[in-house]
């Protein structure tokens, strides 16, 4: 039985952490040096190079196709359409590993993902980093760690909350944009501020309880807890950014009960990581 213990933990170090694999991109992948067709817009995705999870290979998808298979330090590039909201989301749960940690697959379980608005003839630069926020020791980072790849450390200006709205049935409406307000201040601390000239709108777009107890049992669409969120992000009465953010909770059993009131905090913590660069007083 120690022996059976013992090989099953070191199948799941070596996996966790060595033999990592290679990139391999599934679609045409187009030359980055060259010009750009004011028809297009290309999407550049690089991962961080950590040596915590690099034998495990993301299975990436743009709004549904599959691009490729994102190994540790690696990069994928693929066309999108301009002005346009590309929805990126990547999944590693058909590795032994994840298998092991997320249970069995039920049913078809949704994947967190992001959408990035696009610019004709630009490169939509993005970078996938699995310790950015700070992995935690129990709840699990719902949000998928994909951010643009830019310098945040520039970004001080403090923001305002102009509105947060709700696409859902108005009974509900009201408890979950005063939770969404409730988990921004929270985050954001003295950087959500009552007046600024850089402002940002939110919008719930959907949002689904779940259930711990069917997550104990596994994986699926019915246990999974998500929130989407759209932010407009604003200077003065000019679109600055726009993104949406689609957190889920589809594992962990009675780990994650209350998920369907933290999962407010998980999409606020991953807009304030998509506008600031986090520091040691932010705790994160």
């Amino acid at each position: 039985m120690k022996k059976a213990l013992l090989s099953l933990l070191t199948v799941a170090v070596v996996a966790l952490t060595g033999c990592a694999t290679s990139t391999i991109q599934h679609v045409e992948r187009p030359d980055v040096t060259k010009p750009i067709s004011k028809t297009e817009s290309l999407v550049q995705l690089k991962r961080e190079d950590r040596f915590f999870g690099s034998a495990l290979s993301l299975n990436v998808f743009a709004n549904d196709t599959l691009i490729g298979e994102l190994a540790n330090g690696g990069e994928l590039v693929w066309r999108a359409k301009p002005d346009f909201i590309e929805c990126v989301s990547a999944d590693a749960r058909s590795s032994l590993v994840t298998t092991m940690l997320h249970g069995i697959k039920l049913d078809s379980t949704p994947l967190p993902y992001k959408c990035f608005m696009t610019k004709p003839q630009e490169i939509l630069k993005l970078k996938y980093d699995l310790l950015y926020p700070n992995i935690r020791a129990v709840q699990p980072i719902a949000f998928l760690p994909i951010f643009k790849d830019v310098d945040r450390s520039k970004n001080v200006t403090p923001i305002s909350i102009k509105t947060i709205t709700s696409s859902l049935a108005t009974e509900t409406s009201a408890d979950l944009k005063n939770m969404l307000e409730a988990a921004m201040k929270k985050l954001f601390g003295d950087r959500l501020i009552e007046s600024s000239r850089k402002t940002i709108d939110l919008e719930i777009l959907d949002y689904k309880t779940g259930s711990a107890a069917l997550r104990w049992l596994g994986s699926s669409h019915e246990g999974s807890t998500l929130l989407k969120v759209k932010a407009t992000i604003m200077e003065g009465s000019v679109v600055t950014d726009v993104f949406i953010t689609r957190p889920v909770v589809s594992f962990g059993g009675f780990y994650t009960v209350g998920a369907d009131s933290y999962i407010f905090e998980e999409v606020a913590e991953d807009i304030y990581l998509h506008m600031f660069e986090p520091s040691r007083e932010d705790g994160k």
